[in-house]
C-alpha cells in the first residue's frame, strides 16, 4: 500500500535530515513513482518504489504500451484517446495512483536529431497533445505530475548511453527503447534531482 502524507509538508527536493518524531513518519512510508515516455503510437512507463527513510529507489516494473493494429489507420486524436486510456489502465493509476509523475516533454533540436519527431513540427504536436492530455487526466488522480523537458534529463545523449546508464544504476536492460527511455527519466529525477541511491533488486 502507498501512503502520502498530505500533512506534513516537505520538498522533495531537499528533504529534512533533523525531523520531530511526527516528521518521522513520512520517512517510513514507500513513495511510488511513474515516469513515461511518451508517444501515440507506442510509449514506456516505469513504476518505482522510494523509500524514504533509507533515501532509495528500486525499479518495480516497466511496460510498453502500444496503439492496437484496430487503431492503425485511425485519426492521430482517436490514437491520442486510446493511449491515454491505456495508460491508465497499465500504471493502474485509478486503482493506486503514484505520488509523483514524471512525463518527458518533447522539444525541437535544431542541431542534430533526436528519434523520428525531431524538427518535425506535425509530430511534435500530436506529442505535445498527447503529452497535456494525459498530464490533464492524472491530475484528476495525482497531487504532482512534472514535466521534464529532454534537454534537461537526456539532452542529444545516444540512446545507448541512455540504455548503459540503465544498466548500471538500475541493472535493467531492454530491447525497447521507449522502455529504457522512461527508466531514464526516472533515474534522472530520483538521483538527481532527489539525490536518493538507486537500489538493484
Amino acid at each position: 500500500m502507498y501512503v502520502y502524507n498530505k500533512i506534513i509538508k516537505i520538498s522533495l527536493l531537499n528533504p529534512k535530515t533533523n525531523t520531530s518524531p511526527k516528521e518521522n513518519l513520512l520517512y517510513n512510508i514507500t513513495m511510488k513513482i511513474l515516469s513515461i515516455d511518451p508517444s501515440i503510437l507506442s510509449l514506456g512507463i516505469a513504476i518505482f518504489d522510494v523509500n524514504m527513510r533509507k533515501k532509495s529507489a528500486v525499479l518495480f516494473c516497466t511496460k510498453q504500451i502500444s496503439v492496437p493494429k484496430k487503431l492503425e489507420k485511425a485519426h492521430w486524436i482517436d490514437k491520442l484517446d486510446h493511449m491515454v486510456e491505456a495508460v491508465m489502465i497499465k500504471a493502474a493509476v485509478r486503482k493506486s495512483p503514484p505520488d509523483i509523475v514524471l512525463i518527458e516533454l518533447p522539444q525541437v533540436f535544431t542541431v542534430g536529431r533526436r528519434g523520428g519527431a525531431a524538427g518535425n513540427s506535425e509530430s511534435i504536436m500530436k506529442l505535445s497533445s498527447f503529452v497535456f492530455a494525459v498530464r490533464q487526466e492524472l491530475f484528476n488522480y495525482v497531487e504532482v505530475v512534472k514535466l521534464i523537458p529532454v534537454r534537461t534529463w537526456k539532452g542529444q545523449m545516444p540512446k545507448s548511453l541512455t540504455a548503459s546508464r540503465v544498466k548500471k544504476h538500475w541493472g535493467f536492460t531492454s530491447q525497447c527503447d521507449d522502455i529504457v527511455d522512461a527508466v531514464g527519466i526516472g533515474n534522472y529525477w530520483i538521483r538527481e534531482i532527489m539525490r536518493f541511491k538507486s537500489t538493484v533488486r
